[in-house]
């Protein structure tokens, strides 16, 4: 850094001139502090950068840094990276390497031969030792190479015909392996020859593919052989012993290992197992009916006088077919569950209607019941509370709906009601009666009510407590009745 120095004008006003003269020391220490040590006292570290104005560094030793930035002559700017003590690398490209000490004198007359043009290489000329001369790397001296003999420059080579053959010959002048091939007349390489090759031969076996390209050998007997050299279909019968000709004849066939069971033939058309004769050919149409030992009939499939009608019975145009027919067929066109039918006219089945009180399923007709009653007399208005109504039923019932009705209106305030079996409600959403309305129910059973009560329990046990809230009296309602519909379980 420059060091500035304020100077003392008037030493008459000590405070200002000791003022003064502090500031200066402390600007030179500062800059002292600032400085380069050369001996080498820290600090003696450079904290920017130094502009030498193209003056140069003389006498100077190793740079030690493992990188630095060089402007270059282009003015660009390359990074200069010692990778190792023995080489040099510039922008990530190796430039040098550092050459090591000199190597000891070779002796007196040995070396390279002067001379030499850029881009010719050191060549023997004879057997001499350090006899070389420069050539150019393309081409070879002229004369006898031992079994090659280079003529033009080393444009031409010539092998000596007692190192390589007139046949050898046909061979190295061709381009490709495939040439080579068929100059030799071989066989190119092939997935299945390999697998060939790789098999062990030995006595009775012959060889065969087990996939693309891999293969295995097999048991081939002397017995295989002998129906293999046979050339035609009845030399294979004689072989086997079976015939002398393309259609062999046999008075009686042994059928399993033991000779217990002969198929002989008895006549045209008729054979015998073991002497007892099969009727096979009955003598007329219709299906064949094993009616005793060796005695069999032909038989036909027939219809009753109503109900199934049969087609092809004897089977002589295709397989017998049934159908059903008349009343059967009605019956069988009758569609639904849980649906009684009668029959309404001749070959005619019609569905029962179901009245509105009576219950059908599983087989059973059963009728609705209904349980319930009065909660109120027909003249006193009705008031909230529990258990209005009380009863029970002597069996297990299924509910199927509920329903409540009012002599008398409400004029405000809708009027809603409650069951329960055992304490505990069985209605989801309670009956509701609607104002200036007199009915409320579950769907099919609401009346003139808006909203349906939900039944959340719909199976009551036997002989189970029954009891009517009612939650909401509304205003003026008279004359309350509740009651439950369904059907013993």
């Amino acid at each position: 850094m420059k060091l500035t120095l304020t100077d003392v004008s008037d030493f008459r006003n000590q405070t200002v001139t000791a003022n003064t003269l502090n500031s200066n020391n402390e600007a030179i220490e500062t800059a002292l502090e600032n400085t380069l040590s050369r001996d080498g006292t820290s600090p003696n570290t450079m904290s920017a950068d130094i502009d030498l104005n193209t003056n140069d560094l003389l006498n100077m030793g190793d740079i030690d840094a493992s990188t630095g930035t060089i402007d270059t002559l282009d003015g660009t700017t390359a990074t200069i990276t010692t990778i190792n003590t023995d080489s040099l690398w510039i922008d990530g490209v190796e430039v040098g390497v550092t050459v090591g000490a000199d190597g000891a004198p070779g002796a007196a007359g040995q070396g390279v031969p002067v001379g030499g043009t850029a881009g010719q290489v050191l060549a023997k000329i004879d057997d001499t030792n350090y006899n070389t001369e420069w050539i150019t790397s393309s081409a070879l001296t002229d004369g006898d190479k031992g079994d090659i003999v280079v003529a033009s420059s080393g444009a031409s080579w010539t092998f000596e015909t007692s190192v390589v053959t007139a046949a050898a010959k046909t061979v190295l002048d061709d381009a490709t392996v495939g040439d080579m091939l068929t100059t030799l007349g071989g066989q190119p390489l092939d997935t299945e020859l390999t697998a060939l090759a790789g098999l062990t031969s030995a006595a009775d076996k012959v060889p065969y593919f087990t996939g693309s390209g891999t293969a295995a050998v097999t048991d081939l007997t002397s017995a295989a052989r002998s129906i293999l050299d046979d050339t035609t279909v009845g030399a294979i019968r004689t072989t086997l012993g079976v015939g002398t000709a393309d259609n062999p004849q046999f008075a009686t066939i042994e059928l399993g290992a033991a000779s217990d069971t002969s198929l002989a033939r008895v006549a045209a058309g008729r054979v015998s197992v073991e002497g007892v004769e099969l009727q096979l050919q009955p003598t007329s149409n219709g299906l064949v009916t094993r009616t005793a030992a060796g005695t069999a009939v032909a038989r036909t499939l027939t219809a009753p006088a109503a109900g199934i009608t049969v087609t092809n019975g004897d089977g002589v145009s295709g397989n017998p077919t049934l159908v059903l027919a008349n009343d059967l067929s009605a019956l069988e066109g009758a569609s639904g569950t849980n649906t009684i039918y009668y029959r309404s006219a001749a070959d005619t089945w019609t569905a029962v209607t179901i009245g509105a009180n009576v219950y059908f399923t599983g087989g059973t007709l059963k009728a609705y019941e209904v349980w319930g009653g009065a909660i109120s007399d027909e003249t006193t208005t009705i008031t909230t509370g529990t258990g209005k109504l009380s009863f029970a039923i002597p069996y297990a019932f299924t509910v199927v709906g509920v329903y409540a009705s009012l002599n008398t209106v409400s004029s405000s305030g809708t009027p809603t009601f409650d069951i329960n079996e055992a304490g505990t409600t069985i209605l989801s959403t309670k009956i509701v009666i609607d104002v200036s309305e007199k009915t409320g129910g579950s769907a099919g059973y609401q009346g003139t009510a808006a909203g349906a009560a939900v039944i959340s329990d719909s199976s009551l046990a036997a002989n189970a407590e029954i009891t009517v809230d009612i939650d909401v009296a509304g205003t003026g309602a008279k004359g309350a009745k509740v009651f439950i519909i369904g059907y013993p379980t």
